[in-house]
């Protein structure tokens, strides 16, 4: 008999898992899922920013990606299943830039489940005076349902 993890159970699972992988290079920290939420951050460092000094479009991306998929992946655990799931479409709205030294936290809600697709909202905010920095949209195809 398997028991349902909890959902402190699995942040620490896909913070462990992420580590190995592009999440983890951005240095995503998941920090809180439940059903049809997620909530995540990373710091802003050199590394993420574009040559003039603000935040990458490719690192804010990742994360309006990156939210959602962990809330995917806990709705499927809370019911005691493995279900795959893609990325399908993914719209973006830049709003304010982010500097060296800050950090982005970033909520996902489920603004749809059915049967083969799901359908995110996410809202990024800048840590340092929690202006929002991006509006974004996600749609994933779930496989084999």
């Amino acid at each position: 008999m398997s028991t349902t993890p909890t959902t402190d159970q699995i942040v620490a699972a896909l913070n462990s898992r992420l580590r190995d992988y592009f999440p983890g290079m951005i240095e995503f920290e998941l920090q809180e899922v439940t059903e049809g939420f997620a909530r995540g951050r990373f710091p802003v460092t050199k590394r993420k920013l574009q040559p003039a000094g603000l935040l990458h479009g490719g690192a804010t991306a990742t994360l309006i990606d990156t939210l959602p998929s962990m809330g995917m992946v806990a709705h499927f655990a809370l019911r005691g299943a493995k279900t795959d799931f893609v990325t399908t479409e993914m719209s973006i709205y830049y709003i304010k830039g982010v500097r060296d030294g800050d950090g982005v936290r970033g909520e996902a809600r489920l603004i749809k489940m059915g049967r083969t697709r799901a359908t995110w909202e996410v809202t990024l905010w800048r840590e340092s005076d929690a202006e929002i920095v991006a509006k974004g949209m996600c749609g994933f195809q779930i496989i084999g349902a």
